[in-house]
């Protein structure tokens, strides 16, 4: 249920919105901003793929929601997964966070 709402509150929360392959895409600060201010999340990760893509997670503070955001530099950010109950993993030895 919480899934649900997350997705559609950013569905109608960012303008405009591009469709591509059924994800919800639009410009980073602006996805950004939202899931701050709607959903308390910051990002607690990100990553660069073998493409040169950034892959970002944002969790809110007590793990209630979370979203995985997908950009390509040069393009537009998409929201590629979204959930609720986030659950961190206990840190692992010389890796830093």
């Amino acid at each position: 249920m919480l899934f649900r709402r997350v997705l559609l509150g950013l569905l109608l929360a960012i303008q405009p919105i591009t469709v591509r392959a059924q994800m919800l895409c639009g410009d980073h600060d602006g996805i950004v901003a939202v899931l701050a201010e709607r959903y308390g999340e910051e990002r607690a990760a990100v990553g660069v793929t073998t493409a040169g893509a950034a892959l970002e997670l944002f969790v809110s503070e007590n793990g209630e929601t979370w979203t995985l955001l997908l950009t390509v530099p040069g393009e537009t950010t998409c929201l590629i997964a979204a959930g609720d109950t986030w659950e961190p993993t206990p840190a692992i030895a010389g890796i830093e966070s």
